[in-house]
């Protein structure tokens, strides 16, 4: 599938997950393009992923933990859901 940014036709985002939700940022312009529910996607993400705490800008705040998203579904889901920005970030 080709997905690119409805408003700068940019193919590169960031993969963010606040409060419930999980969707996809742009990375050049910052518009918010694809979101469902973290929940529901989370245990189909495959790969190994850095999991960071990001600030509104995309800056690194802490990094949380890196592996699959499988085995930290909960601690990423108690974060998000306290308001923080969750960036996945694929190794």
């Amino acid at each position: 599938m080709d997905l690119r940014c409805h408003i700068c036709d940019s193919e590169s985002f960031h993969t963010l997950v606040n409060y419930g939700s999980y969707y996809l940022q742009c990375s050049n312009c910052d518009t918010q393009n694809v979101a469902t529910s973290f929940i529901a996607i989370g245990p189909q993400l495959t790969g190994k992923y850095d999991i960071i705490e990001v600030d509104d800008q995309i800056n690194e705040i802490k990094k949380l933990a890196t592996g699959k998203i499988a085995n930290f579904i909960t601690m990423i889901s108690k974060e998000a859901y306290q308001g923080k920005i969750i960036l996945l970030k694929r190794k």
